[in-house]
């Protein structure tokens, strides 16, 4: 699963974001009605996306995890400590 490589480069020794902390966002996320991914929504975007001679530089499917990401990231550059 695409979800599981976020997981392989966290080192709980060097990294603020533990892995079990991480996991279980994923898990709480995917085990909802929302979080329940559809492969055809995954291929038809893949089939539109790779042959195309421009588009985003990243792109994230479906919609709502796209939203839930621009909101972490922009909530990750506007922290203040």
């Amino acid at each position: 699963m695409a979800a599981e490589n976020a997981f392989r480069w966290l080192d709980d020794t060097k990294n603020i974001t533990k892995r079990a902390d991480l996991k279980a966002k994923y898990d709480a996320m995917l085990g909802t009605p929302e979080g329940t991914l559809n492969p055809k929504e995954m291929i038809d975007a893949i089939i539109k996306i790779v042959p195309s001679e421009t588009g985003k530089f990243r792109n994230v499917v479906p919609q709502f995890v796209e939203d839930m990401l621009k909101q972490l990231q922009t909530k990750a550059w506007e922290n203040i400590i």
